[in-house]
């Protein structure tokens, strides 16, 4: 094969390989997307199961992270 007949093969291998990423990507983003969902949706119900335990814990974390942005 000469250059020129490897160029356009060349072009469509790179078309197909960059389609290919892009679809990829997208099925990538959707599922991600419904896992932050249904993540979102157990913490909600957690928070609603136990109301108090879960204003002490996010208490908690915050006085963790105060104390160290202060040590610093």
């Amino acid at each position: 094969m000469t250059d020129e007949m490897q160029k356009p093969a060349i072009s469509n291998a790179a078309q197909k390989l960059r389609e290919g990423a892009i679809e990829m990507k997208s099925a990538i983003v959707d599922k991600g997307s419904d896992v932050i969902q249904k993540v979102c949706e157990q913490t909600e119900a957690t928070i609603k199961a136990y109301p108090y335990k879960s204003v002490l814990i996010a208490f908690g974390v915050g006085v963790a992270l105060g104390a160290l942005v202060l040590r610093r």
